[in-house]
């Protein structure tokens, strides 16, 4: 995975956004985009103004980290989420849940499994509410590996995952953000 430190290095040299399009003529919302790893094409141009304004090159500029993320959900019982409410279309219904997290790093696939719970409720917007998530598995001890990431990598994991959770058992945001942390991923 790469990703940029502009937002650090932002930090460390006390430069506010207003101040970096002032001194480089990059506009701030591409500045906004860039410091929060909020895009995927960064021009050349741009990736050569901000290197010499800050006086750096581009492998200071950039993190690196040889690793893929493949993650993998479902219901205990149920195929999907149409099964599931296709069976029982009743409120409140509890659920056991699992979610995989397969992580190739440097050539080496290494998989972490959580088990836990949800209730499926037909009445309401987001189906899937209350889920609760806890470490089942490890083997391959990839917490400890994600663990000595940088933060951002760290960070990026947990919003993979978030949206993935939210997505696949389609939940509420707001709950996916309350019950899935970076403490409760990596069992702190």
């Amino acid at each position: 995975m790469l990703r940029n430190n502009l937002a650090k290095l932002m930090i460390d040299r006390g430069i506010s956004a207003t101040q970096l399009f002032n001194d480089t003529g990059i506009a701030r919302s591409t500045i906004s985009k860039i410091s929060n790893n909020k895009t995927d094409k960064i021009s050349i141009q741009t990736i050569d103004k901000l290197c010499n304004y800050l006086n750096i090159s581009p492998s200071d500029f950039f993190d690196f980290i040889p690793f893929e993320i493949n993650l993998k959900a479902g219901f205990e019982n149920f195929d999907s989420l149409d099964e599931l409410m296709e069976g029982y279309p009743i409120s409140n219904w509890p659920e056991n849940i699992f979610l995989i997290i397969n992580i190739i790093h440097s050539g080496k696939k290494m998989a972490i499994e959580y088990q836990g719970a949800c209730i499926y409720d037909s009445a309401r917007i987001f189906k899937i509410y209350n889920i609760q998530l806890e470490l089942y598995k490890d083997n391959d001890n990839a917490i400890d590996l994600i663990k000595s990431w940088p933060i951002q990598f760290q960070n990026e994991l947990l919003e993979q995952v978030r949206q993935y959770v939210q997505d696949y058992f389609d939940s509420d945001p707001t709950d996916i953000d309350e019950t899935i942390t970076l403490n409760s991923l990596l069992s702190i």
